[in-house]
This record gives structure tokens, sequence and C-alpha cells, in this order.
């Protein structure tokens, strides 16, 4: 059985991946440069199918699957910060929070579930923490002008969004 802070990790990773859909989703609504809006897309599709595949993982551990009360502020008080902000700002800001942030946390939340040798927390973890990696790597790469920086992402994913397709000239 998975100690009392493994718990409230699992619980920390799964809101995570809430709080990275709302946020995703509300850029994606205000951007409309295609490359950005690809980078969007599988960043909103990583945190969904993260969610859709930690969700039994919560359930045998007995975590709480909805919405907390703070993630929705946490998301409101990060959009307010890019209110106004040019896509690479928010792509440079989104890569610091997993590099600096979210990676280190999840690396810990990793090494915490191995400890506590939960087998299902530790998979979840394992999982999140390869999830995080390939967010990073996919950020650099765009933020670097890779013209297909999605396929760190895209390789995790059960479901990619398609590519970007060439504009035909007309």
């Amino acid at each position: 059985m998975a100690s009392k802070e493994t718990l409230e990790c699992m619980a920390e990773l799964y809101q995570g991946e809430i709080l990275g859909e709302m946020f995703f989703e509300a850029l994606l609504g205000v951007e409309d440069n295609p490359l950005a809006r690809r980078v969007l897309l599988a960043l909103i599709q990583a945190e969904a199918e993260t969610k859709v595949r930690l969700r039994p993982a919560m359930e045998r551990l007995g975590v709480p699957i909805a919405t907390a009360p703070g993630t929705r502020a946490s998301v409101e008080a990060a959009l307010a910060r890019y209110k106004g902000a040019a896509w690479s700002e928010i792509a440079a800001g989104s890569l610091a929070a997993v590099r600096d942030h979210y990676g280190p946390r999840y690396k810990e939340i990793a090494r915490i579930a191995q400890a506590d040798g939960d087998p299902v927390a530790i998979e979840a973890a394992n999982h999140m923490l390869a999830h995080e990696m390939s967010l990073e790597e996919m950020l650099g790469l765009h933020i670097a002008g890779d013209p297909d920086p999605t396929r760190p992402v895209d390789a995790l994913l059960r479901y990619p969004m398609p590519t970007l397709m060439p504009v035909a000239a007309t």
C-alpha cells in the first residue's frame, strides 16, 4: 500500500495534468500561428492522454480524480501572467516551468514512489517523468526553430495530432 506522501504526490501529478490541459486549451483559443497551434495541440493532447492513462492508477490508489478547487485558480493566475504576451514568451515560459519546476519535481516524485515500493505509483510516476521530459524536449526544439518540434511528444501519444500540412500557393 502506498504511503500518505506517495498518495499526495500522485494527486499532485494528476492535478498537474488537469492544470496543463486547461492552460493550453485557453491559449489555443487566442493563438493563430499554425506552428504555435500545432505545439499547443500536442501539449493539450499529451495532457489529456496522460490524464486518461493515470485514471486507473489513481482509482487503484484511492486518489480523487475530480478537479481540485485550487487548480482552476492556478490556471487563471498563470493565464494572467501571460495576458498579452507573444507566443515566443509563452513558449519560453512554459519551457522554463517544465525544466525548472515540473521536471525536477516529477523526478523527486518518482524517487519517492520508488522508495515507497508501490508498483502502481512507481509506474505512474515514471510515466509522468517521461511525459514531462518529452514536453521539455518539444518546447526546446520549437524555440530553437525546428519545423517539426512535436516529435518527442507525438512518440508518447496513442492519438497524436496531425502534422502541419504545407500551405498551397494561391
